[in-house]
């Protein structure tokens, strides 16, 4: 099994016959117990939009892509960029904190919980091969909308713009004109996090993986006898 349709793919470069997919999934009952932050703590008013990165800082991920991308963005609305975690590109990217971009480094799960849930757009526009990112149904699950590239399974919860902006050509262009749509048109941005939200609890729950589990080994069990 793969953690996504992608991720079962894969395996088929490996002489693997992929049995399906069983998806990684939140902790949602961690994660509903765990408060919002308040968006001053990160130095951004309540009436700002708040886009959030939270990843291993290396280029692969796609930090200095965005960072390049919110300098160039137009809106109509004030929007403040922070940047959560820690790696090889640390210390390049703390050295170009700006007003509006703040890097905080490496947080806890319940910290990065707690700044998902305070901020409006988590944003990853990676180029690294990915499973299926777990930062991606964390957002969502904290009803924060996503903005991210289709890589591995991100496709499967933002199948479509109605569940959030999938950028196919992961471009610093693209990525401009998906931060300027999802800060400016809140109602679009409104409605596709509670689209991707109710997509998370009706798809991609661990009662749900845990089901496919169980089925999937009766099919075997069966199968022996």
């Amino acid at each position: 099994f793969g953690v996504s349709g992608r991720c079962a793919d894969w395996l088929k470069h490996f002489g693997i016959d992929d049995a399906g997919v069983m998806y990684n999934c939140p902790n949602l009952d961690a994660i509903n117990t765990i408060p919002a932050a308040a968006k001053s703590d990160y130095n951004c008013a309540e009436e700002e939009i708040l886009v959030v990165f939270a990843a291993r800082l290396i280029a692969e991920k796609g930090v200095l892509k965005l960072i390049e991308a919110f300098s160039k963005i137009k809106t109509q609305h004030r929007a403040k960029l922070v940047i959560a975690g820690d790696g090889a590109l640390y210390n390049e990217v703390k050295a170009m904190e700006t007003a509006d971009i703040s890097v905080v480094g490496s947080l806890k799960f319940n910290d990065v919980i707690a700044l998902y849930k305070s901020a409006d757009i988590f944003c990853l526009p990676t180029d690294y091969p990915e499973g299926f990112p777990t930062t991606v149904l964390e957002a969502a699950a904290c009803n924060t909308m996503v903005i991210a590239a289709d890589k591995g399974g991100t496709g499967e919860i933002i199948s479509s713009c109605e569940y959030g902006i999938l950028i196919t050509d992961n471009t610093v262009e693209n990525l401009v004109k998906a931060l300027e749509k999802a800060i400016d048109d809140k109602t679009y941005r409104h409605t596709a996090i509670k689209n991707a939200h109710a997509k998370l609890l009706e798809s991609f729950t661990w009662e749900k993986t845990a089901e496919k589990l169980l089925a999937e080994s009766a099919k075997i069990i069966n199968n022996r006898g």
